[in-house]
């Protein structure tokens, strides 16, 4: 029988106390990520009005993971009159990368569905980054790393088909692009027949992306233009269905794993490297304050994006763990 071991999450901040003083609410939350670089945390809250216009905040919390505690926050209120809706936020250097999701072809003429802005506001530039996106990530040097589901993979909004004989942007399911907007590598290389989505990515503390991929874990490392296959394949390993994320110890021979729903309640896996396949280690159960959270109770959101984990709970309190 697999053993059941206790992930003790620690309460960084509740959303409302991250907004206090400010002129959005704590329901305006869209997205939360940890920088790569300084282990800080982006949250991302967005407003709408009548016009179809929003505005947008962006929320930086100090984080010191190994004492397990927020020691400060600061507020960027972005203004107001943005034509385009983001769900995602990232740190790239001092400024704040914004992305939506979708993205209309247009005839050759696409949208652009990235926002490179500074903390005061400034637009740096934008960017094309497809549609059908399903995660974003920026790494340790910059590089920022877009996966995809089936309709950014297959062609909707106008992409492929008739109005456009290349591929879609994201057809091979996960790409990468330099700061200035080149689309500088594709999931392509790795199969014959890379049409299909990206489940999750990760990455790191050297900065390596880390992704999960038709049954497969497998790493990118920029640095030294190096593609590698970790396992041939996660069958049998662990039953994996739906996942979107999985978290990589500074080590990289644990792994912490969205295993994805079974019978509707989501489960989390340790996955542990023997120098030659991964095998399967236990399932954790998140806890908070020392009460077990158990599986038919799961109510939890997370971001798993490398060894440090964001939680969110449904009472809105902010937690993280880091997976060391």
């Amino acid at each position: 029988m697999l053993r059941k071991e206790s992930l003790p999450l620690f309460e960084m901040m509740s959303l409302e106390e991250i907004v206090a003083g400010a002129r959005f609410t704590h329901e305006a939350l869209c997205d939360y990520a940890v920088g790569a670089n300084d282990g800080r945390v982006y949250l991302l809250f967005k407003d709408w009005n009548s016009k179809d216009l929003y505005s947008y905040l962006v929320a930086v919390l100090d984080i010191d993971w190994e004492a397990g505690r927020c020691i400060g926050k600061q507020v960027y209120d972005l203004g107001d009159g943005y034509r385009t809706e983001y769900c995602w936020v990232s740190a790239l250097g001092d400024d704040f990368l914004l992305v939506w999701c979708r993205c209309r072809y247009n005839d050759g003429d696409p949208e652009r569905n990235g926002l490179l802005i500074g903390r005061d506001g400034t637009v740096r530039r934008d960017y094309c980054f497809g549609d059908g996106i399903e995660q974003c990530l920026v790494l340790k040097d910059g590089t920022i790393v877009t996966s995809y589901f089936d309709e950014g993979v297959w062609g909707n909004y106008g992409w492929g088909g008739e109005t456009d004989e290349s591929h879609p942007i994201g057809w091979t399911g996960l790409t990468a692009w330099r700061s200035d907007g080149r689309n500088v590598w594709s999931a392509g290389d790795y199969q014959e027949n890379p049409c299909s989505e990206c489940d999750a990515i990760s990455q790191d503390t050297q900065g390596r992306l880390w992704f999960y991929k038709d049954g497969e874990i497998m790493l990118r490392d920029f640095l030294q233009d190096r593609n590698e296959v970790i396992v041939s394949s996660l069958r049998g390993v662990v039953e994996v269905r739906d996942s979107e994320a999985f978290a990589v110890t500074p080590d990289g021979q644990r792994l912490l794993f969205d295993g994805g729903y079974e019978d509707f309640y989501r489960r989390f896996f340790v996955l542990a490297f023997d120098g030659e396949t991964w095998q399967l280690e236990a399932e954790v159960i998140p806890e908070l304050n020392g009460t077990p959270i158990e599986p038919s109770q799961y109510y939890l959101e997370r971001k798993l994006s490398d060894h440090r984990t964001l939680w969110l709970t449904a009472s809105g309190m902010l937690c993280g763990y880091r997976f060391v």
